[in-house]
């Protein structure tokens, strides 16, 4: 429910603490890389959308913002470049053990293949979940909104300013969907529903889990 999970990662590190060598520290090495694995395909398909705003939607935009987007989008390949080189001519030696774990979890035996289409088919639910959100409430987005718009209004739930991304969520979709034709209103009806079902996907395991506990107590009382 916190902003990217980050409650829910502490807990599967706490939990593992003892499964191994080293106590907490592998653990939570091996759910930051899990984490980074599906932020990678977010932020890469969130960045394609950025520019595909000037290339596909430039007659919607306000004045000057297809000049906002390219430069925004130069200062970040900037830094991707400048990180790039840090981490490999200025890094201290005793944090570049950290590349071991990560050749292992992302290029060991392929692994970037089962990383990638796995991140990539998560993000493509999250996308289609939003899209059949917005299409039910009565206002269905084209395709191309699943490329901009849509990880947009995702990636705003990563501001640590509400409680599963409520209302950041709702604030980003009012301002995009009257760029698609609907109201602000739809934009915040879509958001809305899209977190009640997420919500509830993300508590049906649970409740099942709870169900059968209780059903098991239930039969080994009688």
């Amino acid at each position: 429910m916190l902003p990217g999970g980050m409650a829910g990662d502490a807990v599967r590190a706490y939990r593992s603490r003892m499964e191994g060598v080293g106590g907490w520290k592998r653990p939570a090495a091996a759910v930051f890389l899990e984490r980074l694995s599906g932020q990678i395909a977010f932020f890469a398909l969130s960045f394609l959308g950025l520019l595909a705003w000037p290339v596909f939607l430039s007659e919607r935009l306000p004045d000057q913002a297809d000049a906002l987007i390219w430069g925004v989008s130069a200062v970040v390949i900037v830094g991707i470049v400048i990180a790039a080189v840090f981490w490999a001519e200025w890094l201290p030696q005793r944090f570049r053990a950290v590349g071991a774990d990560i050749a292992a979890v992302f290029w060991k035996d392929r692994a970037f293949v089962v990383q990638g289409g796995l991140s990539v088919l998560i993000v493509c639910g999250y996308i289609a979940v939003f899209l059949i959100a917005s299409r039910a409430v009565g206002a269905p987005l084209p395709a191309i909104a699943a490329f901009t718009a849509i990880p947009l209004c995702l990636m705003t739930m990563l501001i640590p300013a509400g409680i599963g991304g409520w209302g950041t969520r709702e604030a980003a979709a009012a301002a995009l969907w009257p760029l698609f034709g609907f109201t602000s209103a739809e934009g915040v009806a879509a958001s809305l529903l899209y977190g009640v079902i997420s919500l509830a996907g993300a508590a049906v395991p649970g409740g099942i889990s709870v169900a059968i506990s209780f059903y098991r107590g239930r039969i080994a009382r009688s």
